[in-house]
């Protein structure tokens, strides 16, 4: 395979270059007028991500950083910037000094160097995480709600408080709303700006009257907001001062981000100004496909212009055109920028090209020519470079990439764990499966009888999922709610963070399972508990923690016979140093009744975060194993507080809000976590993961489940309104993710 670099037919001059092991073509695309021509925006494609590291790699090298400054490379994800860094430190040797913020971060920063601190605060106010607050805080109170323009809302909220959910869908309200802002201020500025002058942006849609007078709510005690500070950073980059040059650094690199909101792009365009910019990109294909239609918008364009006969057009790729919206989008943002433009592009040897190569083969190549195949290309048996599985079950889905893989591993001895990658649209429903499956006992080509085990890691899971320690924690959140049942509290008493708190062991654990079957322990703390779980008015204590406990204790205070005292019958089944264990599991129920009645009590951010540290402490202790969880946990309930710090929200929270709260977010999966770990990696389909592995597969590619559907009765303005060069769709991501695999 050579490289060879191509270009486009609207491209202007061409100056070649010679780098390293690359041939390649450097591409004028127009004039810089009164630009700064010591700096300038250069753009490298190529439809291969090994290609642009190398370019990177050799970039860095060649013009290293001044002094003791750092590279800034934004990157849209942890996964790929722990690619990075090891392609980096495996090409140069070692890879240090480099910050790795993201794209929307960067920007923020940049704002607070042009315009100066007192103008852009440190944090901004419009961030989802604070805004939630400040709209929460606007919603709760009365005198907001009783204007016009707040009726839609306030019938919600009146149906809401009729269900008995208080103010939690209120919460859950203002945090959909503070997620959707912060879309409008990306996708959508102009909206914000029109409300601010109590414009109306779209025609007969009955959510922008309530979002709008929200927005003028938000912005009346804080106008310094995003869309605001962006117009007056990229006219202050028009003629910035030498302060402000000073500021900025000296060149940033943009690696493989496939999608930039046009806001981003215009301010990579006016810093490119004073600012090297490198931005390194994926294009799967060679030629010029900006214009290319899929099947649906050509009949859509068809439709537009009356014409209802059906017109068979020769469409030059079907999958680039169904599936590749997203990057043609990126495609098109981008020849409207001024830069240069070095192509590394990976093509076929002309010998290569009339040897027999595998179908997989052939469809990389028609992609990258933008060709609707050959019809010269037989399909061989043997060739599985494209394999289609239909299993019946989950379960049978991952036990043949099972022996898929051991097949694989066993045909190509160079072949390791490390170079395969599962991507899977739902991770958290496929994992059980493949714990399951993937934990089989034995060793990866083992002549044993047992079978192979293949070392995997699943990536992107959510703590709540996957980290015992967190949804214990979260489970003590609903105590208030809990019937106390015999299973849920052994569920804790197996927990090793809990046994070293209260001393307790694995055998110590057994001899209580013992005693709560013999002393009849069902569910309940007591008779007033049980009454109150089943608003029953009958007050009785039989098979409650208190009734069963109160046996046991008679029982081991009387003789060595089952005895009628105080109207219980006792279980004389604790002797000598067992009632030791005995009093560590009462003091166990003891301490979760303690936390049972102090969790119903309102209190705020602040106070919560005293008493969340006081829980977790009283119940828990961590291992070594534990220390990561244990800091999540504490880091997720000081954010909480902070957030509303920075919001100026000192109002009280109940437990359902704070519980609702720390549920999503140990819900949300942790992007980069247990990726490439030198096993097989399974993980979810997040935007830029086409990092090259030798074995890729999908896992989950069911109908109605992928491509995924935005979920209807959204307040999302823009998904019923015409969409715009640059939006952002979770359906064309999963098919544009599906083309880059």
């Amino acid at each position: 395979m050579c490289v060879n670099i191509a270009h486009c037919a609207y491209f202007g001059q061409l100056i070649f270059l010679h780098i390293s092991k690359f041939i390649l073509k450097v591409h004028t695309r127009c004039s810089f007028g009164n630009r700064n021509t010591d700096a300038l925006l250069t753009l490298y494609p190529s439809n291969k991500l090994e290609h642009l590291s190398f370019l990177l790699a050799t970039l860095l090298d060649r013009q290293p950083a001044a002094g003791l400054s750092p590279d800034v490379i934004l990157v849209e994800s942890p996964g790929m910037q722990h690619w990075l860094s090891m392609e980096l430190a495996a090409s140069r040797g070692i890879a240090m000094n480099i910050d790795y913020p993201l794209p929307v971060r960067f920007m923020w920063d940049t704002a607070r160097a042009v315009l100066g601190p007192d103008a852009v605060p440190r944090e901004s106010p419009f961030r989802r995480e604070t805004l939630r607050w400040r709209i929460y805080d606007l919603l709760i109170q009365p005198e907001q709600l009783t204007h016009p323009a707040m009726s839609r809302v306030l019938r919600f909220l009146d149906k809401s408080q009729a269900n008995g959910s208080g103010h939690l869908q209120t919460l859950q309200l203002a945090v959909a709303l503070a997620d959707l802002l912060e879309q409008y201020l990306l996708y959508r500025p102009d909206w914000l700006l029109a409300w601010e002058q109590h414009q109306q942006v779209v025609a007969d849609d009955a959510d922008e009257v309530w979002q709008a007078h929200i927005w003028r709510l938000l912005v009346s005690d804080t106008p310094a907001h995003p869309a605001r500070l962006h117009e007056q950073m990229v006219t202050a980059l028009q003629q910035p001062s030498e302060a402000v040059i000073k500021a900025l650094p000296k060149r940033i690199i943009l690696f493989a981000i496939n999608t930039m909101a046009p806001q981003f792009v215009a301010f990579l365009d006016a810093l490119a100004q004073w600012v090297d910019v490198h931005l390194f990109h994926l294009n799967p294909c060679v030629n010029y496909w900006g214009n290319l239609a899929s099947r649906g918008e050509q009949a859509r364009m068809l439709r537009e212009q009356g014409i209802t006969a059906w017109l068979e057009q020769a469409q030059e790729n079907p999958l680039l055109a169904n599936l590749g919206r997203q990057g043609r989008d990126l495609f098109n943002q981008l020849t409207e920028l001024q830069s240069y433009e070095i192509s590394a592009f990976d093509m076929p040897a002309p010998e290569e090209q009339s040897a027999q190569t595998s179908m997989l083969n052939q469809v990389q190549h028609d992609i990258l020519e933008a060709s609707n195949g050959s019809t010269d290309f037989r399909w061989t048996p043997g060739d599985d470079s494209i394999l289609i599985n239909s299993a019946h079950s989950t379960l049978r889905e991952v036990q043949s990439l099972h022996d898929y893989l051991l097949q694989k591993l066993t045909e190509d001895p160079a072949l390791q764990p490390r170079d395969i990658l599962v991507m899977c649209p739902a991770i958290e429903e496929y994992a059980p499966a493949i714990e399951a499956v993937f934990a089989r006992v034995g060793t990866l080509n083992s002549d044993d009888d047992a079978s192979p085990r293949l070392p995997c890691t699943i990536a992107d899971r959510s703590p709540l999922d996957a980290d015992p320690l967190v949804a214990a924690f979260l489970s003590l959140l609903s105590l208030p709610d809990s019937r106390f049942s015999v299973t849920q509290i052994v569920e804790y008493l197996s927990l090793e963070p809990l046994q070293r708190k209260f001393s307790l062991t694995e055998e110590s654990l057994t001899v209580i399972e013992y005693w709560l079957e013999r002393a009849n322990i069902h569910w309940g703390l007591d008779g007033s508990h049980k009454a109150q779980v089943t608003e029953s008015a009958v007050d009785s204590d039989m098979y409650s923690w208190h009734w069963g406990l109160q046996r046991l204790l008679l029982g081991m205070i009387s003789e060595d016979a089952t005895l009628l005292l105080d109207n219980c019958v006792t279980v004389p089944d604790v002797e000598g140093q067992e009632s030791v264990e005995l009093g560590r599991l009462m003091l166990v129920v003891e301490q979760l009744q303690t936390h049972n009645r102090e969790l119903a009590r309102p209190r705020t951010a602040d106070d919560w975060q005293v008493y969340l540290n006081t829980l977790r402490e009283d119940c828990f202790i961590p291992g070594n194993d534990d220390i990561d969880s244990w800091e999540s946990i504490g880091k997720t309930i000081a954010d909480l507080a902070l957030q509303c710090q920075q919001a100026g929200f000192t109002g009280e929270l109940s437990l359902a809000e704070v519980r609702d709260v720390l549920t999503k977010r140990f819900a949300t999966p942790d992007a980069g976590n247990h990726f490439m770990t030198g096993q097989v990696t399974f993980c979810s389909m997040l935007p830029m993961r086409s990092i090259p592995f030798s074995v890729i597969g999908i896992l989950g590619l069911n109908d109605g489940e992928f491509p995924r559907s935005n979920p209807p009765g959204s307040i999302n303005m823009m998904a019923r309104h015409p969409g715009r060069l640059g939006d952002r769709s979770r359906r064309q991501e999963d098919r544009y993710l599906f083309l880059e695999a």
